[in-house]
């Protein structure tokens, strides 16, 4: 596990790639912090005042609340919480959860959908599966699989599902809302409600017991006011229609409601507690790696000081880039933080300090000796784990 965090600037955009799932947080802080499985799997680059990170393992950032961010591509789940900026997301393999955001626009999801205490609109073009949400402004679905399951809705609607549709207004000034499916359709609304009802039923049963309205119909067509009327809403129905101001919402909406949000509540605890687990193995490896380092010969502790002078020639445990060769053959510059630089200063990759490979075909490989008497000097604070790192690095060509 490796964790990473840096300065980034908040007028700047991030573009986030993942091959796993992803976790997006937003925070008070000007600090970008990122936690992966393995340090391998986390590129970071910049160009033009974007950047952008790519991530071949499960991710979680946490990000400056006011950045603007763009989440290209996910593998797996995917949550984004606690951004103020309108967030812009494009595919998602698995499940979506929206919760405490100022909008979003968001492209395809293939798994479920879930949005809570939304400020700004939500719109979707593609869900595979249901569409639910708590405390939402406005929603656009274009096209859902499932059902869509809403309540607190303060805003406009417009709705395409294959299921049902199940969705509370909490405004008495109803807002426009336009709803098509193939199931049935149940809208529950304040008891002072306003609005003008515009209702075509594919099951010919069409109920409504709201605002002093009370009948049923066994028509496929109804017009009919609430209140005063006000805002048209609009329902197409391949099956039964309800109009009602009076229960809630079914059983089903609190199932998957509850359990869709339940279950990225261990997803941060579980990679902290494995980042845990790897910092006490290391340490563990260390300490017995080190209880050898007596025999460790003459040999390894002179390539050992040799490997030193050459760093110290190179200014390298003093701070300065340290550039190495590639397979390709190419030149990396990485500077003392684990940060490729390239020609013009910008940064265009991410490592951390000692893992930038070498080249396998022409490098020697650090025999035990060598690595237990550079962890030895680690143990009595000689060097620090940095130059350690870079040690180890040098001794392997």
């Amino acid at each position: 596990m490796k964790q990473i965090s840096m300065p980034v600037k908040t007028d700047s955009k991030i573009n986030i790639k993942a091959s796993g799932d992803l976790s997006i947080e937003g925070s008070d802080q000007n600090i970008m912090t990122a936690v992966v499985r393995h340090s391998d799997t986390l590129k970071i680059s910049e160009s033009g005042g974007k950047l952008e990170l790519k991530a071949t393992s499960d991710l979680r950032l946490q990000l400056p609340a006011l950045q603007a961010v763009t989440v290209e591509k996910v593998g797996g789940d995917a949550r984004v919480a606690g951004l103020t900026e309108r967030v812009i997301i494009g595919k998602v393999s698995g499940d979506l959860e929206l919760n405490n955001l100022a909008g979003a626009s968001v492209e395809t999801i293939g798994g479920d959908m879930s949005i809570r205490d939304t400020t700004g609109a939500v719109e979707v073009a593609r869900v595979g599966g249901d569409l639910i949400g708590n405390g939402v402004e406005s929603v656009f679905s274009h096209a859902v699989g499932g059902d869509i399951y809403l309540l607190g809705v303060t805003g406009a609607l417009n709705l395409v599902a294959g299921g049902d549709v199940e969705v509370q207004v909490t405004t008495p000034e109803i807002p426009n809302i336009t709803v098509s499916t193939g199931a049935d359709v149940r809208l529950r609304v304040p008891s002072q409600a306003n609005a003008q009802l515009e209702l075509h039923s594919g099951g010919r049963t069409i109920h409504v017991d709201a605002c002093g309205q009370q009948g049923e119909w066994e028509q496929e067509d109804l017009t009919i006011i609430l209140g005063e009327g006000g805002n048209l809403v609009k329902v197409i129905a391949g099956g039964d229609i309800s109009i009602i101001d009076h229960d809630g919402i079914g059983n089903e909406f609190e199932r998957k409601f509850e359990s869709s949000f339940d279950d990225w509540e261990d997803f941060g605890l579980n990679l902290e507690k494995q980042i845990q687990e790897s910092m006490a193995a290391a340490t563990e490896n260390i300490q017995w790696a080190t209880m050898g380092a007596v025999g460790a010969s003459e040999k390894a502790r002179m390539k050992v000081e040799k490997a030193m002078r050459k760093l110290d020639e190179k200014g390298i445990r003093h701070g300065l880039n340290l550039e190495l060769s590639t397979n390709g053959g190419t030149k990396v510059s990485v500077n003392n933080k684990g940060i490729h630089v390239g020609d013009t200063g910008k940064v265009v990759g991410f490592t951390y300090p000692g893992e930038v490979k070498k080249d396998e075909k022409t490098g020697s490989t650090a025999s035990d000796e060598e690595r237990i008497l550079v962890l030895k000097m680690l143990q009595e604070k000689k060097i620090t784990m940095e130059e350690a790192e870079k040690l180890l690095s040098a001794l392997e060509k």
